[in-house]
């Protein structure tokens, strides 16, 4: 099944930086998989399945052209538990970004019935994915690499894009559009 998510970008340096992370992680024999997947570092605001991408795109661009950027520093890391063995970059969990999240939800209710729980207001935990499928053993040296490459990683979320996926899969990400906040 296709799943759709709806990725918060960040800026050019920010982008460079959690990049960096990736190159390093692949570079170390640790994990490729976000270079493979073709994806762009982001903070993942929710994940549905089966969404239909052009119904989506106007409301989309309206909600996030009422958004003004939202500063962002990724400040620490950490690791989701079970069988994905996902390693992370965690922002700073700030007013603004809550905001934006609540806000997005609130506006998107009519898909909540398609929405992945673990994106939705009470559940969430933003982050940047720097690895996933990791060995079990890599985990924790994902963890020291991303710590050694100068946190915290400073920015701003300055669009959003749409993108599909296959859960599990290892295809890669198709971009559908990307929306700049602020218009």
């Amino acid at each position: 099944m296709l799943h759709h998510a709806v990725e918060l970008l960040l800026d050019t340096a920010a982008e460079a930086a959690v990049r960096r992370v990736w190159e390093r992680l692949c570079d170390e024999g640790l994990s490729s998989t976000m270079l493979d997947l073709g994806a762009r570092p982001h903070v993942t605001l929710a994940v549905y399945n089966g969404l239909d991408p052009a119904a989506f795109h106007e409301p989309a661009r309206a909600f996030f052209a009422s958004q003004t950027p939202v500063p962002v520093s990724f400040a620490s890391v950490g690791s989701f538990p079970g069988t994905m063995n996902v390693a992370f970059l965690a922002p700073v969990v700030t007013r603004g970004l809550l905001d934006m999240h609540e806000q997005f939800h609130h506006g998107f209710r009519a898909h909540d019935g398609a929405a992945w729980p673990y994106y939705r207001p009470g559940a969430w935990v933003p982050h940047a994915t720097i690895g996933i499928h990791l060995e079990e053993i890599a985990v924790p040296y994902a963890l020291d690499i991303a710590r050694g490459t100068g946190l915290p990683i400073e920015g701003r979320i300055e669009s959003a894009a749409l993108v599909s996926f296959e859960a599990g899969s290892l295809a890669p990400i198709e971009a559908h559009y990307e929306m700049p906040l602020g218009g």
